[in-house]
């Protein structure tokens, strides 16, 4: 579902042209990680916004990697 929320937000996956976004782990109840690559113009922040946004939307709670700025840790809905 994260990843049909996040295309639906014109975020593209990793591996499409131009970098993109992986979904990983989620397995057993636990958290799903959400990491994206930024662009050579980009800050984490500005890039990492969109996903926050679009996954709230969505009705996902959304909290900030504390190892990695360019990933989101994500649960729900």
């Amino acid at each position: 579902m994260i990843r049909k929320v996040l295309g639906k937000a014109k975020r593209k996956e990793f591996g499409k042209k131009s970098g993109g976004f992986v979904v990983e782990g989620g397995g057993d109840g636990k958290r799903f990680s959400v990491a994206c690559s930024i662009g050579e113009r980009t800050t984490a922040l500005e890039e990492v916004r969109p996903y926050r946004e679009a996954l709230a939307l969505a009705g996902f709670r959304t909290e900030a990697d504390p190892e990695d700025e360019k990933t989101l840790d994500v649960c729900g809905p």
